[in-house]
């Protein structure tokens, strides 16, 4: 995810220049491959994010934890840091300077922290 966060962030942002250069420049309601194109690169990380609510859901029913909040709480943390990701991307793609050094630093922060507490509870239970 980490790694993907820079080709998210350069994919949507020429997704939105795109989108905003066809609709200054369109003549009207037709929408070209283009427009749909970029369209469907804004909504991909979204798209995303429900995939990995899936899977992580399929995976905690499969394999369910020793302690049942330690699933809830890898669930909620990984939905929040996706959505502060694409919430990131969207204010760069809108022209606002983000610090996407820290940025990665954040998302290796939380990586280990998330770990950390993960395996800090099944320990614990165990």
């Amino acid at each position: 995810m980490v790694v993907a966060t820079p080709l998210l962030v350069v994919l949507t942002r020429t997704a939105t220049q795109n989108l905003l250069n066809r609709r200054n420049n369109c003549r009207g309601p037709r929408k070209n491959r283009a427009e749909i194109a970029s369209a469907c690169i804004v909504a991909l990380l979204p798209a995303l994010m429900v995939a990995t609510l899936v899977v992580l859901k399929g995976a905690f029913r499969y394999d369910p934890p020793d302690v049942p909040q330690v699933g809830t709480t890898i669930t909620v943390a990984t939905m929040a840091f996706m959505a502060t990701v694409h919430g990131l991307v969207l204010a760069w793609n809108l022209g606002y300077a983000v610090p996407f050094d820290l940025v990665l630093a954040g998302s290796l922060v939380w990586a280990v922290l998330i770990v950390v507490y993960a395996a800090n509870g099944e320990r614990v239970h165990a």
